[in-house]
């Protein structure tokens, strides 16, 4: 099995995904209201490999698609690769989309090993990794298996929309919430 170099942040290294404040609320304004994320400020930096875990309900998936510029937080910046994504039309957005393709500088995966075996679940994971050492690529890769999680040197843990959790993945115990 590939095994990759622990990877840290340093000063100096690029930022590709800043979120600041960022919040996401449904049906705002209705009896409907649904806070989801609140007041997310988070840096991902070239070449991380990151987790985000959190329990179903969590905020993940919803995160996920703000950063991946589906949907457009209620507040907040969100900056990829140091361009403000607020008020960029749909055609600017599906352009970053584009580019982020064909030279990706941060890859997001929601659950991509989810309803896999184990064995196959692990080859998957270790191309991630190789692809994210050999490529400095950032990886945000969302997931329910805390084996998967800890092979990422760096955890985001998600509660009720909120990061409880942002650290090193060998220092991460999900029991303390």
């Amino acid at each position: 099995m590939f095994k990759p170099p622990v990877l840290t942040r340093s000063p100096d290294s690029q930022v590709v995904l800043q979120l600041d404040k960022v919040n996401k609320i449904f049906n705002a304004g209705t009896p409907l209201e649904n806070h989801v994320l609140h007041d997310i400020s988070l840096q991902v930096s070239a070449g991380e490999l990151v987790a985000l875990v959190g329990t179903s309900g969590s905020g993940k998936s919803t995160l996920l698609n703000v950063v991946g510029l589906l949907d457009v937080s209620s507040s907040g910046e969100l900056r990829i690769q140091g361009h403000l994504t607020q008020g960029m039309s749909e055609q600017q957005r599906v352009a970053i989309a584009r580019a982020l393709v064909t030279r990706p500088a941060l890859v997001l995966a929601d659950e991509p090993t989810g309803n896999l075996d184990t064995q196959t679940a692990d080859e998957v994971f270790s191309l991630f990794e190789r692809f994210n050492v050999e490529h400095q690529c950032a990886i945000v890769i969302v997931t329910h298996d805390p084996r998967l999680s800890s092979r990422c040197p760096r955890t985001i843990r998600l509660s009720d929309g909120r990061i409880v959790y942002d650290g090193a993945s060998a220092d991460f115990n999900p029991l303390n919430d």
